[in-house]
């Protein structure tokens, strides 16, 4: 009968999406999995509820398997959020209020990374201290506050990026294996060490007025876009471009990103990579 092939249906979709459910660490309940028999005129009144029920639990079934895909692989969720603050920065760091929300889309990037830190083996509350403080100094000095206020800041926000850079990479060499979230997280440790030393700009910049050429040689502060692609650039070590560091002080910055963007590509991007090498050669 068609009522009963879709009872089955529906009964068997819904424990299955539990039990996937439950298998990456959800809760799921079962109490109205269960369908009772009833007369004719019932049944088939029955019969077009549950076909309702399955056409809902077939449509969810992507989405709570993509959410389950997301839970077991949370780096790739930090280099999404990461990707898309970062394609979101060129229309919004231009004017006054644009800062101010590219400062709201760090945040949100920072408590991605602050989410993650926790599932490494560090201590997850001391990026979140780190980050509280640096957002909340940060808040204050765009609401007009002193310069003190944006140091505090600037250096919040460096120690938690560096913090969430250092957990990951602590997270990738805990094992002898390379994981699918590990290669993720290659990519997102990245990003957390140029956001870094994006701060660090902006720190050198708070104290020191004409620490960095702008393009073109115009005599203006550095925006928030121009500073991370400053970073983006010494970190991958592919050359300055059109933005110069000028002070001693930015440029030892400049030295020291070069040398750790060096160091993290030769040994620990080429760890995972030998790892990956030898995972499949043993397959």
């Amino acid at each position: 009968m068609p009522t009963g092939s879709t009872t089955t249906t529906a009964t068997s979709t819904r424990p299955s999406l539990c039990r996937l459910w439950r298998h990456s660490g959800g809760r799921c309940s079962n109490r109205n999995a269960r369908v009772q028999d009833a007369t004719s005129d019932e049944s088939e009144n029955q019969g077009v509820s549950v076909s309702k029920n399955d056409n809902t639990s077939s449509s969810a079934w992507p989405l709570l398997r993509w959410l389950v895909r997301l839970k077991r692989r949370p780096s790739a969720l930090l280099l999404l959020v990461q990707l898309l603050a970062l394609l979101a920065y060129p229309f919004v760091s231009e004017s006054r209020a644009g800062q101010v929300i590219s400062t709201a889309i760090s945040v949100g990037v920072l408590s991605a990374a602050v989410w993650m830190v926790h599932r490494s083996p560090r201590p997850g509350w001391i990026a979140g201290v780190l980050a509280l403080c640096g957002v909340g100094a940060w808040t204050m000095h765009n609401a007009g506050g002193s310069e003190l206020f944006g140091v505090i800041g600037a250096v919040g926000y460096a120690a938690a990026y560096f913090y969430a850079a250092v957990s990951l990479i602590t997270y990738m060499m805990s094992d002898e294996q390379a994981t699918r979230d590990e290669l993720w997280a290659a990519g997102a440790t990245f990003m957390l060490f140029t956001e870094a030393y994006a701060w660090l700009f902006v720190l050198c910049q708070l104290l020191q007025q004409d620490a960095f050429l702008a393009p073109g040689g115009a005599d203006r502060p550095l925006v928030w876009i121009e500073l991370i692609f400053l970073s983006a650039t010494n970190f991958s070590a592919t050359g300055l471009s059109d933005i110069i560091p000028l002070s001693p002080h930015a440029r030892t910055i400049a030295i020291i990103e070069q040398w750790n963007g060096v160091m993290y590509m030769a040994l620990i991007v080429s760890r995972l990579a030998g790892m990956l090498g030898r995972k499949r050669g043993s397959d």
